[in-house]
């Protein structure tokens, strides 16, 4: 899959994402999908658009992911600062972790393809 068809798959999931996220909040019922599922998701996400060359690199973008949609909730007037500073210590590492499966998951099936058996 080319670049440009990456970012813009990736541009379409994520506007999933923060459709459904703001409707969650908007209806109150959000705990565990938008404090723990989102934040893997966006790191997943983003490491699967930037293909990032190493697991602590994906694990960057899966943080810098989550911490960007942290921000988006505050700058949308959708959650306090208060909130968010509560939310980052379990947002970030998930986001994390998101975007190091990725990475982890890319690299092994990669590595699984370029194995040629002998004989």
């Amino acid at each position: 899959m080319s670049t440009r068809t990456r970012r813009l798959v990736g541009l379409v999931w994520l506007a999933i994402l923060v459709g459904v996220g703001f409707a969650l909040i908007r209806i109150g019922t959000y705990g565990l999908t938008i404090f723990v599922l989102f934040p893997v998701f966006l790191g997943a996400l983003a490491s699967w658009v930037f293909r990032p060359s190493s697991g602590s690199q994906a694990a960057g973008w899966g943080a810098l992911a989550a911490l960007a949609a942290l921000f988006s909730f505050l700058l949308a007037g959708a959650e306090g600062a208060g909130c968010l500073m509560m939310a980052a210590p379990l947002a970030l590492p998930l986001g994390a972790l998101g975007g190091w499966l990725v990475s982890r998951g890319g690299s092994s099936k990669s590595a699984a393809r370029s194995i040629t058996p002998k004989g």
